[in-house]
């Protein structure tokens, strides 16, 4: 069904989140789990890779519950990472301001086999999907094939 949901956001020019669970999945939410995480979590700012720190985008453990705390438990120390790098654009294709090929380092410096940023690193990475989907596009439209072999495409590869 999630597939077909794609196609028809495709077909209709749009892009939105789409809850295909609305028999059990309320907009609301889970209350109850929703109450629990409120009641042990705290909101926080938090560093993310590839995108650098984002206000209130992280949940850390209220003070009663430290002791579950596996950074204050074994004494971690994470020091501030330095993950954007001069030229990579990764934090904008993350966010969706821009598309992975828009990117200077593109498939140039910035490669699945050598990534430079945070969007090329696996396989599921934003760029990453940008390039095979690229290169589906582009052998795909010679053959005219469709969008729906190019999405079947690239589902299939991270299955």
């Amino acid at each position: 069904m999630a597939i077909y949901m794609l196609m028809r956001q495709v077909s209709q020019d749009r892009g939105q989140v789409e809850n295909e669970y609305i028999r059990v999945v309320k907009t609301e939410g889970n209350l109850k789990a929703l109450d629990a995480i409120s009641r042990v979590f705290k909101v926080s700012s938090g560093n993310w890779r590839g995108i650098g720190k984002l206000e209130k985008s992280a949940l850390l453990l209220r003070d009663e519950y430290v002791e579950f705390d596996a950074r204050t438990k074994f004494d971690i120390q994470i020091s501030e990472g330095k993950d954007i790098q001069q030229n990579c654009q990764c934090h904008r294709v993350i966010i969706g301001k821009i598309k992975p090929d828009q990117c200077p380092m593109f498939l140039k410096v910035c490669t699945p086999a050598k990534p430079v940023g945070a969007c090329m690193v696996s396989n599921e990475g934003t760029a990453a999907s940008g390039q095979v989907l690229q290169v589906a596009n582009r052998t795909l439209t010679d053959n005219n094939h469709n969008m729906l072999v190019i999405c079947l495409y690239r589902v299939t590869l991270l299955c």
